[in-house]
């Protein structure tokens, strides 16, 4: 049996009510299809011209996912998700590793621009060694989608060896939708998430204060304990407080509190660190940071850098010896002294199986941030 026949063998059946053609007309193929609407999106996005860069990635992200014979499924949740929009239903910004992806944030399939946050289209789709890939829609609970009713509010739409779809929905989706509804409403103009700035002082006021409910992940006792003396003044600092949930890391808030308080000196092992490690004040607590730092000293491909990132988060050890032995020879012909990279890559064996996919966490902090910005700026900032 092949591949594919294994996989239309254990394919969940679509609602037939989701308008959606397999082969779309004026087209040669789905991925001219899929390629043609991220493009337009990105034009949206970033506006016209494309920069080479996004049009490359662009190029790249569609052409790996027609290699892993999932473009169909991918059209099949853009479909979906200009149906929810035509139906009122208020789509999010995904989670786990699919917002990496430019293409899934160019379609509207996810919400979070993964260029603004250096998110990694491989920590999604490793061209090298795949595994399986996991795509929610997360939308509201308004509309007529099918939904399941024994608990869980999820319905798989799709599932194969390759990749699982799932439409997930979402309270505070429904929370923040309705909160968008009533501003317009009083306002009488239309609203989007992609309005709101992340860098509100009173939004970011409110999370320092000890004493006042937070929204979403942010109202647990202990992550206001933490937001109280880590004094959150971006989004970066809310992002660490959500890694906090996720990292068994020892002392990394005490740590990050005191560089980010300036009592305790930031160093890194190479000023070519800096730029990845800034945002965290030279802590490494995302996987994409270990991807990037890879990709900058030794020359790992993407891939490359994807499955050093597994093979340290899972501590393989005879894959780790292999890369371990790539990136110091890599590095060491890039011109940088053995000693360094040994510093590096031991810092990496210790932290890296604590480390939180960035993906994940920036769509979650990003969700707290903006219900909390609709809660006290809903009247006097649009």
């Amino acid at each position: 049996m092949s591949r594919n026949s294994q996989y239309k063998k254990r394919e969940i059946t679509i609602s037939q009510r989701i308008p959606f053609r397999s082969q779309p007309l004026f087209f040669k193929s789905v991925k001219d299809y899929l390629l043609h609407q991220a493009i337009k999106g990105a034009e949206r996005l970033y506006g016209t011209p494309l920069a080479e860069k996004v049009q490359q990635r662009l190029e790249l992200e569609v052409m790996e996912m027609e290699k892993h014979n999932i473009t169909t499924q991918i059209a099949l949740l853009y479909n979906l998700r200009v149906e929810a929009e035509r139906r009122g239903v208020f789509v999010g910004h995904g989670r786990g590793s699919a917002p990496g992806s430019l293409l899934l944030y160019a379609l509207g399939i996810t919400g979070i621009d993964p260029l603004k946050y250096s998110l990694l289209f491989e920590r999604f789709l490793n061209p090298d060694t795949p595994s399986k890939l996991r795509i929610d829609l997360e939308v509201s609970s308004g509309g007529c989608f099918p939904q399941r009713r024994e608990g869980h509010p999820c319905t798989l739409l799709y599932d194969s060896d390759i990749l699982r779809i799932g439409l997930l929905t979402c309270s505070h989706l429904s929370i923040i939708q309705n909160r968008i509804t009533n501003i317009e409403n009083k306002l009488g103009k239309e609203i989007q998430l992609s309005d709101i700035p992340t860098n509100d002082e009173a939004t970011l006021q409110l999370f320092s204060d000890g004493d006042k409910e937070k929204p979403y992940l942010f109202g647990a006792s202990r992550m206001r304990q933490i937001l109280k003396e880590l004094q959150p003044d971006s989004l970066n600092d809310l992002m660490f407080a959500i890694t906090t949930l996720y990292s068994k890391g020892k002392d990394i808030i005490s740590t990050y509190i005191a560089r980010k308080q300036c009592r305790e000196t930031i160093t890194y092992h190479h000023p070519v660190m800096e730029q990845y490690l800034k945002e965290t004040y030279g802590m490494t607590l995302y996987q994409e940071q270990i991807m990037q730092l890879a990709q900058a000293i030794a020359n790992f491909s993407p891939a490359e850098s994807d499955t050093l990132r597994r093979a340290l988060y899972t501590r393989q050890s005879n894959q780790c010896a292999m890369m371990q032995r790539q990136f110091l020879a890599d590095g060491q012909e890039n011109g940088y002294a053995k000693r360094d990279l040994e510093k590096i890559w031991g810092d990496w064996v210790r932290v890296a199986p604590f480390t939180a996919n960035k993906s994940h966490i920036a769509s979650n902090a990003l969700y707290g941030y903006q219900m909390c910005y609709l809660n006290i700026r809903c009247t006097s900032k649009f």
